[in-house]
């Protein structure tokens, strides 16, 4: 408003000037008015210079004030002071979706892994063995027998299995402690007569340390003489045991679960050397019991 006065003055002036000139009608007259409309244009372009110096910054300081980023407003209280930080937008793909709950339980720095899974079984056979999923292969009936004339059949989800993999490192001592069981225990006689009561059984329950090239083992695992197919070590997943339906080992294929003592000494990958101390034979009236 200041620039649009002081032109608005000098048109007036001009105009003034101009007024005096043609009532004076001398030639020192015109030669004053022709200075005067000179300086004239000189103010006016230097006015002219000036509104586009100003326009231009105009024009920069609305930019710097769009580019700038909106402030959080400033929060104090008795307690806390809270700087003052930039707004972040966030959209629905930053909100973090939970996680899936884990296979594993971790207390402290040990891990409690669940497993097992639940069976069920159809079996027949050409003779009465009365077995379920396991079969006797040293009791099989002969035919001039009344059960080996008689077929059996039976329905059971008596070899479903439970376990129990707790895993964790102390120091440098890895230490794997596992649990197996199953319900493939000693039946009563009568167990299909009604509600097939098939008895809890504890098949594994060992504790195993491995600290450098040495592993220890104590508890009731798979015995040493059972073949394995890597290493001298008690996993079952290390050893050569047949995939059959049959809930009993092949015939042929030694093993034993039982109370044990087991070193092993691992200097590479390619030789494993072991001594177990184990106690699988059961003596029954002065004779051992065979498997």
């Amino acid at each position: 408003m200041r620039i649009f006065r002081r032109i608005s003055f000098l048109v007036l002036a001009s105009g003034m000037a101009l007024a005096q000139a043609g009532s004076g009608g001398g030639q020192n007259q015109n030669s004053s008015v022709s200075d005067e409309l000179k300086a004239l244009r000189e103010a006016i372009a230097t006015q002219q210079a000036q509104i586009a110096q100003q326009q231009k910054q105009i024009e920069t300081l609305e930019k710097a004030l769009a580019d700038k980023p909106a402030a959080v407003p400033h929060v104090e209280n008795a307690a806390l002071t809270t700087n003052t930080v930039p707004a972040v937008a966030v959209t629905q793909g930053d909100v973090k979706k939970p996680a899936e709950s884990p296979l594993s339980v971790r207390i402290g720095g040990t891990d409690f892994t669940p497993g097992g899974f639940v069976d069920f079984s159809n079996i027949f056979r050409s003779v009465n063995t009365g077995n379920v999923i396991a079969t006797g292969f040293n009791a099989i009936p002969f035919n001039n027998t009344p059960a080996g004339q008689i077929t059996e059949f039976r329905s059971s989800g008596q070899y479903s299995r439970l376990s129990l993999r707790i895993t964790g490192k102390y120091g440098e001592n890895n230490v794997l402690g596992y649990i197996e069981t199953d319900f493939n225990g000693n039946d009563a006689a009568n167990v299909f007569t009604t509600t097939n009561p098939h008895t809890f059984r504890l098949r594994l329950f060992y504790v195993n340390v491995r600290r450098g090239k040495f592993e220890f083992t104590g508890g009731q695992a798979w015995g040493l003489m059972t073949p394995n197919r890597v290493g001298v070590g008690p996993n079952g997943g290390d050893l050569a045991l047949p995939g059959t339906t049959d809930g009993n080992i092949h015939v042929g294929v030694y093993y034993s679960r039982d109370g044990q003592l087991r070193i092993a000494f691992k200097p590479n990958d390619k030789f494993s050397w072991a001594f177990a101390a184990e106690n699988p034979q059961q003596i029954t009236a002065g004779q051992v019991t065979l498997p």
